[in-house]
């Protein structure tokens, strides 16, 4: 149905891509200036609003282009049911997804309502990557954070359940025997100590009051993290974002592969089109020589027969 473009709200988180492509608009643009006809976008209704989920090119085309309504399948839903299905578009069809897109599309799965329940495997099916990527993404996210979910929808052989996540991947180990505790020592008499103020050059107002801060030879750099420390953080985090760009980049590979199967497949497929069409002309041909073949032993028989009764 062609539906009015200044209708469709493209506010509600539905874009799952990290951003949109302006070379791919213009193309459209003209394209549909010159009179081209497009796959209709999906849209959500949910009694109010129209939630674009599929189709965000295809709409920024339309508007630069000047269009007024464009063609567009409307589904029953709601806003949160045009984010989940804006997840898994893309990955089979329209313009390639770049590995940010994936990134974006994964993260807002595991963070959606919904599909935030669901298992590693079930969320890469749905975004069309692999689920070694999920997790990646996943770990990125919460690591090992209170907040990851502990509960996640797993679906095996048809069936779907509720699977408690959080013992997973630990063993049952018995507890160490406890040691019993020193006796406790006579109490010795708590020394008075007097400690001056410490010296710092900052303002008054800056000042550390004195008696809460550090101890003496001790300042208040040595309560943090360690530069050593830093350095492990920080290069543990690039080592986490590299693995989650190897995973998104080998999603791209497979991608392509998938994409020269289905090319071979359908020359495989015209060839064989054209074998058969040639087998079926070269049947025809067969027929009408032998028909000829016929035609001429008639008429050789006739013209026998001729002969004879000339003779006579």
């Amino acid at each position: 149905m062609l539906l009015n473009l200044h209708s469709i709200r493209i506010d509600g988180g539905t874009q799952s891509r990290a951003e949109l492509n302006n070379t791919t608009v213009e193309e459209y643009t003209e394209a549909m200036l010159e009179g081209a006809a497009f796959p209709p976008i999906v849209v959500f209704f949910d009694g109010a609003s129209y939630w674009l989920a599929d189709g965000f090119h295809r709409y920024f085309g339309a508007d630069h282009a000047g269009l007024d309504e464009v063609d567009a399948e409307v589904r029953q839903g709601t806003q949160q049911d045009a984010q989940l299905f804006s997840f898994g578009v893309n990955a089979s069809h329209g313009l390639r997804r770049t590995n940010a897109d994936k990134r974006k599309a994964v993260t807002g799965a595991l963070q959606h309502p919904v599909s935030g329940q669901w298992g590693d495997r079930q969320i890469a099916k749905h975004c069309g990557v692999d689920h070694k990527t999920v997790a990646a993404v996943r770990a990125a996210i919460w690591g090992n954070s209170p907040d990851t979910p502990t509960e996640r929808t797993v679906t095996r052989n048809g069936t779907s359940y509720q699977q408690n996540t959080t013992n997973i991947g630990k063993t049952d180990r018995p507890a160490p025997a406890a040691i019993p505790a020193p006796a406790p020592a006579a109490p010795l008499p708590k020394p008075v100590v007097v400690v001056p103020p410490p010296k710092t050059s900052q303002p008054d107002h800056f000042r550390v009051p004195h008696g809460e801060g550090p101890p003496e030879g001790m300042n208040e750099d040595d309560f943090g993290p360690s530069p050593e420390e830093i350095a492990e953080a920080e290069a543990a985090d690039r080592a986490e974002r590299e693995l989650v760009e190897k995973m998104l980049a080998a999603d791209d590979k497979m991608a392509m592969l998938f994409d020269e199967v289905k090319m071979l497949k359908a020359q495989v497929d015209r060839l064989e089109r054209h074998r058969d069409e040639l087998m079926n002309k070269a049947h025809a041909l067969d027929q009408i020589a032998r028909k000829r073949d016929r035609e001429n032993l008639r008429l050789l028989k006739q013209l026998d027969e001729l002969k004879k009764g000339g003779a006579r």
